[in-house]
């Protein structure tokens, strides 16, 4: 996923999010391999470093 793809996911979450005063975020979280998140990132990550809010996961 390019870096816009992942603003394309990560944006209207975190607006969905605000607009409804939410406590928190709940999601499913994966994982690929190191050199492909580097190259192409991750939504959860993107997630985490970009919200106040808890987030809870699930593996």
């Amino acid at each position: 996923m390019s870096g816009r793809s992942r603003a394309t996911y990560r944006g209207p979450l975190l607006a969905e999010a605000e607009a409804r005063a939410a406590d928190c975020i709940v999601m499913g979280a994966f994982r690929f391999g190191q050199v492909f998140e580097r190259v192409f990132g991750g939504v959860t990550h993107e997630i985490l470093a970009r919200t106040r809010l808890p987030v809870f996961m699930m593996h």
